[in-house]
């Protein structure tokens, strides 16, 4: 036993005896009555024996066992336990009304006491002695957790767990737990020593590893039955050492143990069962409930006959399955359907396990029907979903392991049709059912030429282009299990003038699934122009991303037709679009390609080959109107769009309740398009941030609501729409939050409630689905901005990982169509590591040593490099994600890395500690400008509130430290500048070789936090190559610029304030001149 010492409590050795008769004497006198509970508030419910009830209260600091006549509630005998002071409790542990329940159990004739506060106590039920005290909480680390540059994360001596932690007791061994530890105790009944202790964490793969216990279910013979936040697991009664673990789905309420079966509550008002002679999960079936079936949620509580299922406001009943097996003609459900004894009798026994009886049952009913009998629609549909469904899992489960499959082994034989097969012929069945068994057929057929013959047949069906249940956890269109397109294109160039914008969509997104049904140039160009002078610029633009993917991955000699094709559809931009589109037909793509070569101009303007000084020109005004100033201050701004398409975005909220989406061009602070979306935004329901910003990342970006999806389309300034709306099915609303995935010319990947959609872009119809295994994180999705956040999805056209609460397990999946490639743990030391890029994950272990993992292979691809240690702050990686996936690191020894993820390689390691004159950087920025690479390593130091809020917007911030000037090639560092405090706006309009920075000057640094004053800006002018300043402002009055504009053919850069004008020119006037 330990100490008692280490506890809160102390044990008081006076006990308070009276026996019935003078109990039952004090019935008269109120007084003493009074006297005797006066001040004392109950702890627990009480728990009896014959006719006597135990009772723990707690008066002032003391806590006492309290023993009741049961028939009238007379106090037989009153123990004082120990001594508690509430008062050290925090605020938050004192409102955890989990934390602060103390409960007792009677075992024979012992009563045992968990205190709160980490203490057992051992009473004689007879009189009160006290036999036994125990102290199960853990002592506190002496660690300090102050260190030079950072916290030392203290050592974990608690689990939290939403059930109150009840002692079991079996076989003379308490079983127990207590908050304040990680640990599970097994203790003798008779002395209350600790026999055995084990960890509250479960041990296993996956989201299983690690998972902590939250509460004792039961016991079951030899077996402690534990349950936790994601796992149900077995510890041997005698010795604590793991016996099994199994993954389940999140919860909603207290578990219940009894004889074999562990039968859980989860949160989408369904129940997993746990075999606990096996300790394996009886799968839930595919077939779905009966329509008037209501889910269930809350706590769950068993006798041998009965389950009962309880929430604050109801109670519901059920029969044991298991124990009506036993008697199957007794069920209940027979005596109001006796028609349909068969039927009932097939889903007792799905719902205990075995699906073998019930195959069985139902053949042998099919088997029995004569010429007269009539099919009964239930019985046959029933069936069918059976077979259907061990015969799809055994195709998704090839499909796997092909993909799994390594090279050099051997390739694996196909399905083969099931016996029971034959049966689906004889049966009634609804379409969507007859069309499952013709794909399931197909895909078990090994001849060429009769799988050709059947295609050609269900390319006919309705449902192809539908997703059909290949398992009861997977969902895919037919079209990609056989990766054959709907529609059949003759070979050559095909002519599109006969079709409607519908029939050219239709045709476009089928091109993007099933790129090669269209294999000549010449009509993918055809096709392209054709949606473009239609106005079609979604299409035409994710068929030329399309186009370009392929044609790069397969190293095709036609990539540079399509990234010109790409480039010329971005300088559209530039360009009346409605003139375009308003050629004659006959000769539309040849004038498209005209009008795209005149816009490509280019003039000197304000760049380092003028030889006269730079002068600035400051024009004050009281007000203009400026779209991005009232939207930066009435709007939220966030970055959905890529860089190319050149326009910021707002989201509004009117007081009518509808919501706008608002462009505004970043030129002239002008607005280019305003969208009413049909439904109000919520912002905490889902954000999307884009995984990648490079040249093949689409111009289109989704916003949802508590119920509803739409995605908005932006490819050209001028040309926003919605392109599809999408409601979630009912209930699916009251789940959890949307966490969205990759965005691509050909998929959409988003998550909503336990499920994993990949959907067209183009048309928002689910091309598959996947329910999810692991729990669905509660943790917030952030925009990614200038510091990564931690985001459970990651993936690109290739590959898809999906992150579990925990955010170390995972699981992969094909893009293409959902196949699983395989789940894991990956060893994350801080969750706030990870940093997703496209389909890798960058995260450090608990060594604080960086890895890449690879959605695709499943592999470390950093694993056989030299140790990377990257610099951290508050547990955040230091990184740049760059355009085109590539990432800076700064590492702890102040070298700066550029990793190329998509490729798994380093670039370059250059050393930089010799530029940080502290030796310490606090943050980092990194852009790209004219083929330089430009690194900012910030240190220690105040920071305006205007910087501040641009470098929250995104912008370089570089503050009390280094900017260095980099060869993205080499990593050759070209030159360095010191700089105290500065934003690097991106150059707008015409080409320059200059760098424009504002900053606030550093006597007004102490006025710009804390309260308000006049803000000051001052601006510089660096030469790109040689880091020289070769202007600078005076200090003005001013606002921060709302965008830096370079306008060639007037010469000269405007910067644009919300309350001034700076221009920044090359001829010399009167005005302020710094040479």
């Amino acid at each position: 036993m330990k100490s008692l010492e280490s506890s809160s409590s102390a044990i008081l050795p006076d006990s308070r005896v009276k026996d019935a008769d003078e109990t039952l004497n004090l019935q008269d006198d109120n007084a003493e009555v009074d006297q005797t509970w006066s001040g004392h508030r109950f702890l627990s419910p009480p728990t009896g024996q014959g006719t006597r009830l135990f009772v723990l209260t707690q008066n002032d600091t003391q806590i006492f066992l309290n023993c009741l006549y049961r028939n009238t509630g007379s106090l037989l005998w009153q123990q004082p336990l120990a001594y508690t002071n509430e008062q050290m409790l925090t605020f938050a542990d004192r409102s955890f009304f989990t934390k602060r329940a103390s409960t007792c159990v009677l075992s024979g004739e012992t009563i045992v006491c968990s205190l709160a506060d980490g203490m057992l106590i051992g009473v004689r039920a007879i009189d009160g002695n006290l036999q036994w005290a125990t102290v199960i909480r853990d002592e506190a680390s002496l660690t300090p957790e102050i260190r030079f540059a950072g916290r030392i994360p203290p050592d974990e001596i608690e689990i939290a767990s939403p059930s109150i932690l009840v002692p079991c007791i079996s076989e003379r061994i308490v079983i127990c737990a207590n908050h304040a530890s990680v640990l599970l105790y097994g203790l003798s009944l008779e002395t209350g020593e600790i026999l055995w202790k084990c960890s509250r964490r479960a041990f296993g793969p996956g989201e299983v590893g690690g998972s902590p216990d939250y509460y004792v279910a039961g016991i079951s013979e030899n077996q402690v039955i534990l349950v936790g936040d994601r796992h149900c697991r077995s510890v041997d009664l005698q010795t604590g050492s793991q016996n099994w673990v199994v993954q389940i789905p999140v919860s909603s309420g207290r578990a219940e143990c009894r004889g074999e079966r562990c039968v859980i509550p989860l949160r989408y008002g369904q129940a997993a069962t746990v075999n606990l002679s096996t300790g394996t999960l009886i799968q839930p079936s595919a077939v779905d409930p009966p329509d008037n079936s209501l889910a269930q949620y809350g706590a769950i509580a068993s006798d041998a006959e009965l389950i009962c299922v309880s929430t604050p406001t109801s109670v519901a009943v059920f029969p044991r399955v298991d124990a009506l097996l036993k008697h199957a003609d007794q069920l209940p459900a027979l005596t109001a359907n006796p028609t349909n004894r068969c039927l009932i009798q097939a889903q007792a026994h799905l719902i205990n396990g075995d699906i073998d009886a019930a195959l069985a049952l139902l053949k042998e009913d099919v088997a029995a029907r004569n010429t007269h009998t009539p099919p009964v629609p239930q019985v046959d549909e029933f069936l069918a979903e059976l077979i259907l469904q061990q015969w799809g899992f055994a195709i998704g489960a090839r499909r796997e392991a092909v993909l799994r499959r390594p090279p050099d082994e051997p390739a694996l034989l196909g399905v083969a049709t099931p016996h029971d097969a034959e049966l689906l012929s004889q049966l009634t069945l609804p379409a969507d059912m007859v069309l499952r068994t013709s794909v399931f057929q197909l895909l078990s057929e090994t001849l060429p030429a009769r799988r050709l013959i059947g295609l050609a047949e269900l390319k006919q069906d309705r449902g192809w282009d539908r997703t059909i249940r290949l398992t009861n956890l997977w969902s895919v269109r037919p079209e990609l299990l056989f990766d054959h397109p709907g529609i059949d294109l003759a070979s050559g160039i095909v002519a599109f003038d006969g079709l409607s914008n519908h029939e050219l969509r239709q045709l476009a997104g089928q091109t993007l699934q099933h790129f090669e049904m269209m294999s000549d140039d010449a009509s993918r160009q055809s096709l392209a122009n054709r949606l473009i002078s239609r106005g079609e610029f979604a299409a035409a633009e994710l068929l030329l991303i399309r186009w370009c993917e392929v044609s790069a991955k397969a190293q095709l000699t036609s990539h540079t037709q399509a990234m010109d094709a790409l480039l010329h559809f971005r300088t559209l931009r530039d360009t009346n679009a409605y003139h375009s589109r308003s050629v004659p037909i006959g000769d539309q793509d040849e004038n498209l390609g005209v009008v795209i070569r005149d816009s490509e101009l280019a003039e000197i303007g304000v760049t380092s080959m003028v030889s006269t000084p730079l002068t600035f020109q400051f024009s004050p005004f009281i007000r203009q109107p400026d779209a991005e100033f009232e939207a930066s201050q009435r709007q939220v701004w966030f970055e959905p769009l890529p860089k190319h398409c050149g326009l910021n975005t707002y989201l509004s909220h009117d007081a009518d309740a509808l919501s706008k989406v608002t462009f505004i061009d970043p030129l002239d602070g002008i607005i280019r398009d305003q969208i009413a979306l049909p439904f109000p935004l919520n912002q905490t329901a889902g954000r999307f941030v884009p995984f990648a910003d490079g040249d093949f990342t689409p111009g289109m970006f989704p916003v949802c609501s508590t119920d509803e999806i739409a995605m908005i389309s932006c490819p050209l300034p001028g040309e926003a729409s919605i392109l599809w709306t999408r409601r979630f099915r009912n209930g699916e609303k009251d789940a959890h939050r949307v966490e969205f995935g990759a965005l691509g010319s050909d998929h959409f990947i988003w998550q909503f409630g336990e499920e994993l959609h990949c959907s067209d872009p183009l048309t928002g119809d689910d091309l598959w689905s996947r329910k999810r295994t692991l729990s669905q994180s509660d943790q917030a999705i952030m925009d990614r901005g200038t510091s990564p956040s931690v985001r459970r999805i990651a993936g690109d056209g290739l590959a898809t990982v999906v992150m579990g609460s925990d955010s170390r397990s995972f699981e992969r999946f094909n893009t293409q169509d959902g196949t699983l490639l395989g789940s894991g743990r990956l060893a994350i030391g801080k969750s706030e590591s990870v940093v997703t890029v496209g389909r890798c994950l960058l995260y450090t272990d608990a060594n604080a040593r960086l890895h890449l993992f690879d959605g695709t292979s499943g592999k470390d691809v950093l694993e056989d490099d030299d140790p990377i240690l990257p610099l951290n702050r508050d547990g955040r990686t230091m990184c740049q994600v760059l355009e085109n996936n590539r990432v800076l690191i700064v590492t702890a020894t102040l070298e700066l890395i550029l990793i190329d993820v998509d490729h798994g390689e380093i670039l370059f390691n250059t050393p930089a500690s010799m530029f940080v004159e502290s030796g310490f950087v606090f943050s980092c920025s990194a852009f790209e400008r004219h083929g330089h690479l430009f690194v900012g390593l910030s240190g220690e130091g105040q920071t305006g509130r205007a910087i501040q809020q641009a470098y929250n917007r995104g912008l370089p911030q570089v503050s009390n430290g280094p900017l260095l000037c980099l060869d993205p090639i080499t990593g050759n560092v070209e030159w360095c500048l010191q700089v105290d405090q500065a934003i690097f706006p991106e150059v707008l309009g015409d080409s320059t070789d200059l760098l424009v920075a504002w900053s606030v000057p550093e006597t007004s640094l102490e006025s710009n936090i804390g309260y308000q004053s006049e803000d000051k800006l001052v601006v510089k002018i660096f030469e790109e190559n040689t880091g020289q300043m070769i202007a600078r402002s005076p200090v003005y009055s001013s606002l921060p610029p709302l965008r830096c504009v370079h306008l060639a053919d007037e010469k000269r850069m405007l910067l644009t304030t919300p309350n001034a004008t700076i221009s920044i020119i090359t001829t010399t006037a009167d005005s302020d001149v710094f040479p």
